[in-house]
């Protein structure tokens, strides 16, 4: 469960990509971190930057850290 007010949240999750299979960690950003990976994503996906403009909630951004 995600909440914008209750910071980072932690869940772990297997990722797929390809043929590759692993486990990480899914931790959802929050603050200055947040804003920066958003910011590059908005860069290079403007629709990304567009959506953002037009909604007055914060867009989670979730960092998957591998494990193992």
């Amino acid at each position: 469960r995600y909440t914008p007010e209750g910071g980072a949240i932690e869940a772990r999750v297997t990722v797929e990509r390809g043929s590759e299979r692993f486990e990480a960690r899914a931790v959802v950003l929050s603050g200055a971190e947040r804003d920066r990976i958003y910011a590059i994503q908005g860069v290079n996906f403007p629709q990304f930057a567009e959506y953002q403009e037009k909604t007055e909630r914060t867009i989670p951004v979730v960092q998957l850290v591998r494990e193992g």
